[in-house]
């Protein structure tokens, strides 16, 4: 019977703060991106141009992004 190996891949990206006005949170990015980065209209830009100090949204995030998980669901959010 042949045995069969499984490896993980290497370099799949980085963890990097994101600091907004509804906390901190934590990404993983591709290696490649060092400046900047965008999700729908809104740029997140390297804290001081750099990756490592994490990044800052140029608008405010909209609050329909943020979901509390601390909060029981209700009926509307169920679907």
């Amino acid at each position: 019977m042949k045995t069969l190996k499984t490896r993980q891949p290497l370099n799949v990206g980085k963890k990097h703060k994101v600091f907004t006005d509804f906390g901190t949170y934590y990404i993983f990015l591709s290696n490649g991106i060092q400046q900047q980065f965008t999700i729908g209209n809104i740029t997140f830009n390297a804290i001081g141009g750099y990756a490592s100090n994490g990044f800052r949204p140029d608008k405010p995030i909209p609050e329909s992004w943020i979901v509390d998980l601390s909060t029981p669901l209700n009926d509307e959010l169920r679907g």
